[in-house]
């Protein structure tokens, strides 16, 4: 998947470090809490990523066993922020 991926420019992002972070949609009224691991997810995504920089991120805060389920893992997070409409 090398598609770039990015948050609306009208989420809102508040991260509470280190715990995790919260990305709010007003115009949609959409809420997420997300982890650590959604936290480093939604800095890069704020930029732009695609599903590659999001592994390579995890792989420098974690050790990465399976990649694919890491792939896996990410993907899923991203169609969760796609049919939310956060993406």
């Amino acid at each position: 998947m090398s598609e770039v991926f990015r948050l609306r420019e009208e989420v809102l992002v508040r991260i509470e470090e280190p715990e995790g972070a919260i990305i709010f949609y007003p115009a949609k009224d959409k809420l997420m809490i997300l982890n650590w691991m959604g936290a480093i997810y939604v800095k890069l995504l704020l930029h732009g990523a695609t599903c590659k920089d999001l592994i390579s991120e995890i792989q420098q805060h974690c050790e990465v066993k399976d990649e694919d389920e890491v792939e896996k893992d990410i993907q899923d997070f991203i169609a969760k922020l796609i049919k939310n409409q956060f993406i």
